[in-house]
């Protein structure tokens, strides 16, 4: 991403949130190879053209704790990874995107 060979997208909202960062339903278990996600984010800008995809899952604690929550880098065409992709109303293009299950490397924690 910093070389800028890649289009990331963020994908962090989530219906049930009104817009709560902290509730984050989307899970990563960790496995033998690294970490399966497992939810659904709505909304993503940009995600019809994102090669990789930055996604919050949580890996410890409740559904609206603030702790547990880590940040994945996904690959956008990786297995288990579905998009729904959508013209937005002012001109942009956007996502929704579906992980069921896909492989995740983890990026960074937060508590």
């Amino acid at each position: 991403m910093i070389a800028g060979t890649s289009l990331p997208a963020v994908a962090y909202i989530e219906p049930q949130a009104r817009f709560n960062v902290h509730d984050v339903k989307t899970t990563a278990t960790s496995n033998a190879g690294g970490y399966e996600i497992n939810g659904f984010k709505g909304v993503v800008l940009g995600g019809p053209f994102a090669d990789c995809l930055i996604v919050p899952a949580r890996t410890s604690g409740g559904q609206t704790d603030a702790a547990g929550i880590t940040l994945f880098v996904i690959d956008a065409n990786a297995d288990g990874v579905s998009r729904r992709d959508y013209p937005t109303i002012d001109g942009f293009r956007a996502s929704e995107i579906t992980l069921n299950p896909c492989v995740g490397w983890q990026g960074c924690g937060f508590g």
